[in-house]
Formats: C-alpha cells, sequence, structure tokens
C-alpha cells in the first residue's frame, strides 16, 4: 500500500493493533473429578457412620476364631465379624476385637456376656456339633436394655446356662450322700435339660448333704409341692417276684451323672425359692414314696412278726390292695407294731369288723378229706404279705390311725367271706344289688386317733396310743 492510503477504520497512516485475549483459567474437565470427590467423602461419610461400634472380647484362647471369617449371632442371625485379633498385656489371654452392626449397636449394654460356640462334651451335655461344618462363631447373652452402653467385656470359657439368670428358680434337695452328682451336673425332666446343679455342703448335723439346684425360669412351673427327684446316675436293678429289672434314666445321665424330676399325680401348690424337697435314690423309690403319701395309714399289732417286712404287700383277696410302710417293736417290746399303707380306691374296703393276719409261709389243716395247704399267694409264700377280710355284712368305714390285732393265721370263716363293696364313684354306682354303701373318706392329714376295733387289754392301748404318735409323724415327715 502507497505512503498516504488510510486503512479503513483508522486514520490516515495509523498501523492497526491486534485484541489480545486472556485464556479462561476454569475448564469443564474439572468438573469431574469434583464431583467425584465429593461423591467419595459421601460414601465415606456413610460408610464411616454406618460401620458400627468395635468392641473387644478378652477371651483365654481364640481357637476357633479367624479375622474377617468369624460372626457373632444372636438367635442364628449374624450382628457382627471378627476383624482383629491380639494378645492380651499380659499374653494370659486374647483379645478380639469385633465390628457390630449400627442397627445392634444398643442392644450392646453392660451385663452382656459373651463366648464361643464350637463342639463341647462334659457335664452339661453335648453341645455345637452345628459348628463342625460352619465354623465356631461367637454369641451373646444380651444384657439390660435400660443398662448402659458397653464395648469392652470379658468373654466365658463355657457357655452359661439360662439358669443363670436371676429370675431361675432356686431349690434345696436333701439325701444322705452326694454319689456321682457333681456341681454342674444336668436336671433333667422327661430326658430334656431344665436345670443344673449350682452347688452342695454338708447339712446343719453333718448327717447328710444339701443340694443347691437352679431351674430355668422357662421350665419353673414344672416344679410344685408334689414333685419328686431322684438320682438319674447309672443303673437302677429292681428285683422282684416277676423278674429283674433294670432301668437307666439316659446315657448322658451314666456318664455325667444328673438328677430326674416328676410330679406323680395330681400338681400341688407351686415351688418358691428355696423349697427343699428329698432326693430319691431313683424312680422307683420316688414312686414308692408317692404312693405311701396317698395312702390311708392302718396299724396292726401282733406278738410275731413271721416274714413281714417293709416293702411287701397287703393282700385282700389275694390282690395287692397296699403296702407294708414300717415294722417296728413297741416301746413295751412285747409286741410288734406294723404300719400299713392303703392304697385310696382300696381303702374302702378296711372295715371296724375286718380283721388281719399273717399271710407269710404255708398253712395247712387235716380234715376227713385229707390235708388242706394254704397261701395268700405264691408272692407271700416267697416273700411275706398281710391279708385282710372284711364280713358279708361290713361294718362302717375305718378311719386313718384304727388299730387291729394281727393274727398268726386266718380262720377258715375269714376265707370265704366275700361282701359286695363299692369301690368306684358313687355316682356310678348300680342302683340295685347288694352293694354296700361307704363312708366319706376321713383324711389322715392330721394325727389320727387311735382306734381299737378288736378287744384289747387296757396297757396295751397305752403304750400303742405312744408308739403309734411318734411313728405317724416320722411317715408324715416322708411325704
Amino acid at each position: 500500500m502507497s505512503e498516504g492510503t488510510i486503512s479503513p477504520g483508522g486514520s490516515p497512516g495509523s498501523i492497526p493493533e491486534g485484541e489480545v485475549k486472556q485464556p479462561s483459567r476454569f475448564s469443564i474437565i474439572w468438573i469431574i473429578p469434583v464431583i467425584a470427590l465429593i461423591v467419595a467423602a459421601g460414601l465415606a461419610y456413610r460408610t464411616i457412620s454406618e460401620r458400627g461400634p468395635l468392641i473387644s472380647i478378652t477371651f483365654e484362647t481364640a481357637e476357633g476364631l479367624e479375622e474377617g471369617k468369624t460372626t457373632l449371632q444372636f438367635r442364628s442371625v449374624a450382628f457382627g465379624m471378627v476383624e482383629q485379633i491380639d494378645f492380651s498385656e499380659d499374653v494370659d489371654g486374647v483379645i478380639v476385637h469385633a465390628r457390630i452392626h449400627p442397627s445392634s449397636a444398643k442392644h450392646i449394654t453392660e451385663g452382656s456376656r459373651f463366648w464361643v460356640v464350637r463342639p463341647r462334651i462334659g457335664a452339661g451335655g453335648i453341645s455345637g456339633f452345628g459348628t463342625l461344618l460352619s465354623g465356631a462363631y461367637i454369641t451373646v447373652d444380651l444384657g439390660p436394655t435400660d443398662a448402659k452402653k458397653a464395648r469392652r467385656f470379658e468373654g466365658l470359657d463355657d457357655p452359661p446356662m439360662i439358669i443363670d439368670h436371676p429370675d431361675a428358680l432356686r431349690l434345696e434337695l436333701t439325701t444322705d450322700a452326694l454319689g456321682d452328682i457333681s456341681d454342674g451336673s444336668p436336671v433333667y425332666y422327661r430326658d430334656i435339660r431344665v436345670g443344673k446343679v449350682v452347688g452342695f455342703d454338708l447339712d446343719d448335723k453333718s448327717r447328710g448333704v444339701t443340694l443347691h439346684i437352679a431351674i430355668a425360669r422357662e421350665h419353673a412351673n414344672l416344679i410344685n409341692a408334689n414333685t419328686h427327684f431322684w438320682n438319674a446316675s447309672g443303673f437302677e436293678v429292681v428285683a422282684s417276684f416277676s423278674g429283674i429289672e433294670a432301668k437307666l434314666d439316659s446315657l448322658r445321665s451314666l456318664l455325667s451323672g444328673g438328677i430326674s424330676l416328676d410330679t406323680h399325680g395330681s400338681p400341688g401348690s407351686a415351688a418358691k425359692n428355696h423349697d427343699r424337697f428329698p432326693l430319691y435314690e431313683g424312680p422307683k423309690h420316688s414312686k414308692d414314696a408317692w404312693a405311701r403319701s396317698r395312702t390311708t395309714h392302718i396299724l396292726v399289732e401282733g406278738k410275731t412278726l413271721g416274714s413281714i417286712r417293709e416293702g411287701e404287700a397287703i393282700l385282700y383277696s389275694g390282690v395287692q390292695v397296699g403296702t407294708v410302710l414300717s415294722v417296728e417293736l413297741k416301746k413295751d417290746a412285747a409286741s410288734i407294731g406294723v404300719v400299713l399303707g392303703i392304697e385310696p380306691e382300696f381303702a374302702g374296703l378296711v372295715r371296724t369288723n375286718s380283721r388281719f393276719w399273717n399271710a407269710s409261709g404255708i398253712s395247712a389243716d387235716i380234715g376227713l378229706t385229707g390235708i388242706h395247704i394254704h397261701t395268700a399267694s405264691l408272692a407271700a409264700l416267697v416273700s411275706g404279705a398281710v391279708a385282710f377280710a372284711t364280713p358279708e355284712k361290713p361294718g362302717s368305714r375305718a378311719a386313718a390311725g384304727s388299730v387291729f390285732k394281727l393274727h398268726d393265721e386266718a380262720k377258715k370263716e375269714w376265707l370265704g367271706w366275700r361282701p359286695h363293696i363299692w369301690l368306684g364313684k358313687k355316682s356310678d354306682r348300680p342302683k340295685v344289688g347288694p352293694v354296700a354303701t361307704t363312708a366319706a373318706v376321713e383324711s389322715d392329714e392330721e394325727e389320727p386317733k387311735l382306734v381299737h376295733h378288736e378287744n384289747a387289754d387296757p396297757a396295751s392301748k397305752e403304750t400303742s396310743h405312744h408308739w403309734w404318735s411318734d411313728v405317724f409323724h416320722k411317715h408324715k415327715a416322708k411325704k
């Protein structure tokens, strides 16, 4: 361009200047890492806030526990995981650090008890077999809901029983000797474990042993005034005329010792803490004691005993209707007193004019038709028994505490007596037929008055009164 030429938009002879623009410091590419940072922070916060607290549990050993694998479970639901396992400061144990789910953290309070579930065989039985395939885990017995939160705990070496709960029913059992029972021995009801032995000591006079047992609160309703306890350890061999019978409550009780319980008949009033019960040698002794407590007590007196022993049968027409409870020499040393227990369903057979005799052994009489041998039953021949008969016209029903003479043998006319006495419910008694009515049942809970239904000299009556009073209270104490 020649000199003097004017460029468009400018003055003559000027040179145009270019416009310089500064580049922007913000770039859209930075949006991505910022968003990523915000998301990461949010996730981190959420992870931390939802992670749950860390608790530490001290155990004696970490057997079966693994970091990142072993779970914490309650009622088979996982609520935490073991994160780390360290030695304790004194190296006498291990400290297990476990992370708890946030929703479960509020339940972990002071008083919570932790233990490791693994296969165990001991006095309490067999447990934890399910962990053979799944592996050991930690479980918990939760503390009170209103207790303070806690994060450090002392783990239990052995699983606690629920009977350790303050609401467990605490009872005392009395026995002559401890036998195979030990601290921790289980208590069974129909082979189901409902409690355990929590201690024992000598009684006040050091003549026996008092066992302290605890019954789980959910099974406490099984125990009442008529509950019987017996030693379920080992075998019980029962020999009778029908043969020899061996009984075993369970293999577990044979190996570790144990106690069984049951209620015979109707339940009584509910048991309370520190109630005392006798501990019987076996189920038969327990059943016999219960039967004895139901019987009507009758006293028979004789000059000689023969082969009658405690526990022998009382026979009516050859059928056992009761049991001999005790045999003792009276204080005057001139006669024998035998306490009979008549079963409730047969008590109506004993009338004021009944006759009792010693049915042990064999008796015989010689007549025109030859020699006649008599025995009440083959069982009575082998062991011994007391038999009685009631006349065709029965007298009134004999009350508990009635006293009868024990004859050496039966008179022939007695053996032919067959009175009609209704033994069933009064409402079911036939309206026709020669069936005798029965008197009201009299209770033997209070000391009965002695009523002699056969002639006896005054001196015998006086000694009988004092002797029977002592014997009655003795049997009442056994109930």
